[in-house]
């Protein structure tokens, strides 16, 4: 499987136990998903995801423990620290916005509904409190929330988030 049909979770962490149990940092960023999958697709750096049967998952948000199929040691685990942990997308659980990892949205186009192009999508920026996309309007750069309210839209073949913002946020950093 290779990264397009997946979305990155998080990050494997140490290992937990005796038995090769993992801890995982799953990201803010995370779509839903539900505790029952059966498969996590891990990058073991050679570009291709490596499916790993799951055994147990405990949680699905902050850092959680998973057991996998084929670690049944501490050293066959500590194999993974470090690794990022990716669902397949028909995995998840929620609409269709969520199951498009936002971070494969840099470069993007955002469209305001009323307005038409407001600019290209440069960066996210992860805050505590809110998630924000980093745009690069025609007036200089702008702060949008990352918000599933704000989306009216969003084609991943063109390449573009069409949003309702409120009157003002596109000027508010000008």
């Amino acid at each position: 499987m290779n990264k397009s049909e997946a979305i990155l979770i998080g990050k494997f962490g140490k290992t937990t136990g005796n038995e090769g149990d993992l801890t995982v940092h799953i990201r803010k960023t995370a779509p839903p998903f539900n505790e029952k999958i059966n498969f996590v697709h891990v990058d073991l750096d050679s570009g291709e995801l490596v499916p790993y049967p799951v055994i147990n998952l405990s949680g699905t948000t902050g850092t959680v423990r998973i057991k996998l199929e084929y670690c049944e040691s501490v050293e066959a685990a500590h194999q993974l620290t470090g690794k990022e942990l990716f669902l397949e997308k028909n995995e998840l659980t929620d609409t269709a916005i969520e199951a498009t990892d936002v971070f494969q949205m840099i470069g993007w186009r955002i469209i305001e509904e009323k307005a038409g192009i407001i600019g290209t999508i440069l960066d996210i920026i992860e805050t505590p409190g809110q998630d924000l996309l980093l745009v690069a309007g025609a007036k200089g750069d702008i702060f949008i929330p990352v918000h599933p309210d704000l989306v009216a839209d969003f084609d991943e073949e063109s390449k573009t988030l069409t949003m309702i913002l409120p009157t003002g946020l596109a000027d508010i950093n000008n």
